[in-house]
């Protein structure tokens, strides 16, 4: 327990979700971020742009929706809200969306917890959508799921 203590106060969250992040846009080729709900928004905490010309861009501290786009969809799947698109988030643990928030973005997220099964936030990737096919989608989100178990893990979280 007092271990557990020690980690807890020292822990950043930045030392672990920055270079993952990273190594997702090395591995994927698609800007990655991190969102949390903010009241009844989701908030970009960690972003990590792709390396692309082509590439969805948002900056760490902007507000969207979250019913629109995968990100948060996702926190808002997990948090408990009801619908047939939220059972099946829930089911298949991911969901990715295709020009919801804007036309010209495609995301695909996973959820991120902590302490225990409490949700932290979604782990997304989001590009063009002509670079999100099925076989892009399957083949990232191998990557993704990867990623959030670690990030989930380092943060005391146990997906359910």
């Amino acid at each position: 327990m007092k271990l557990g203590n020690i980690y807890q106060s020292t822990f950043r969250a930045a030392d672990i979700i920055e270079p993952l992040l990273a190594q997702l846009v090395d591995q994927t080729g698609e800007s990655a971020a991190v969102y949390v709900r903010e009241g009844q928004e989701r908030l970009c905490l960690f972003r990590h742009d792709s390396h692309q010309s082509i590439r969805h861009s948002a900056r760490v501290g902007d507000l969207m929706p979250l019913e629109l786009g995968a990100p948060g969809r996702v926190i808002l799947a997990f948090t408990g809200k009801t619908g047939t698109v939220y059972d099946e988030i829930r089911q298949k643990g991911f969901y990715a969306t295709f020009g919801e928030r804007d036309p010209q973005v495609a995301s695909l997220a996973v959820p991120i917890f902590r302490d225990g099964t409490n949700l932290f936030g979604s782990l997304a990737l989001t590009g063009p959508p002509a670079r999100f096919t099925e076989e892009a989608i399957n083949r990232n989100l191998e990557n993704l799921q990867m990623a959030a178990r670690r990030l989930s893990a380092a943060m005391g979280g146990e997906p359910g």
